[in-house]
């Protein structure tokens, strides 16, 4: 578990279990997300999104018959429909003898930080200048630099999860990104470069770093050409690695 933000979703999907019927076997879920994403070009917004989901899925065994049921609000008009809806669709369902929820093995829940309150409470106006301020560090590097595009990137996720057998689960995390792409331009030739700063919180993010590496990657390719065959060693850089790794 993580976090008091996610204590609502808790406490209605605990009330949803608490609707089983005798026989019953109930597993409700409950979802709430968000997403940011904007990309500058020259100084300008040229593209923003900012959006909000949010879900509640149920589902019902009865008699080795399951029935599951979903929707995009979890209001208790809402839920109780879902509800109906997944013990109406359970009995159209083949019976399984081997058909039920999962046991709590007793394992403990290992703590984990994914979710930062600095991220959280991040204002619109702040992300949208951190990728123009990376369009001017990466453009100061060199002036044969042009932008491919200049990226910020952030989202969050609230659960929650309670069955009829005892488990009950909740859980919140966020992340952000800010990514950079360039092409660099020089007696006809043309090379690209990428790199990223991330964190916990854009709080921390390297700018400079990111806008540094960029152009490193697209000038240090200009008059490369492609090595005769033969069986060589080859050294990958971190980035070259990781994709490799997939």
């Amino acid at each position: 578990m993580s976090g008091r933000a996610v204590e609502d979703l808790q406490a209605i999907a605990d009330a949803i279990v608490a609707e089983a019927q005798p026989g019953e076997q109930i597993a409700a879920h409950l979802g709430r997300s968000s997403e940011t994403d904007i990309r500058v070009r020259n100084q300008e917004i040229e593209h923003f999104v900012s959006a909000q989901s949010q879900s509640v899925s149920i589902t019902v065994i009865v008699d080795g018959r399951t029935g599951a049921s979903s929707a995009g609000a979890f209001d208790e008009t809402s839920w109780r429909e879902v509800l109906a809806e997944a013990r109406e669709n359970a009995t159209f369902g083949t019976p399984d003898e081997f058909a039920g929820l999962a046991e709590p093995d007793g394992v403990a829940v290992v703590e984990q930080k994914l979710w930062d309150d600095d991220l959280a409470a991040f204002p619109t106006d702040k992300k949208i200048e951190i990728a123009k301020e990376l369009e001017r560090l990466v453009l100061a590097k060199d002036a044969r630099i042009r932008i491919d595009d200049v990226n910020y990137s952030d989202g969050s996720t609230e659960e929650a999860s309670a069955t009829t057998l005892g488990i009950r689960s909740s859980s919140r995390s966020n992340s952000c990104y800010a990514t950079v792409s360039v092409l660099v331009d020089d007696n006809g030739e043309t090379q690209t470069g990428w790199a990223y700063a991330l964190g916990d919180s854009p709080l921390v993010f390297d700018l400079p770093a990111a806008a540094r590496k960029a152009a490193e990657r697209a000038t240090r390719l200009l008059g490369a050409v492609k090595p005769a065959s033969k069986v060589t060693t080859v050294v990958l850089d971190p980035m070259v690695t990781a994709q490799f790794l997939g």
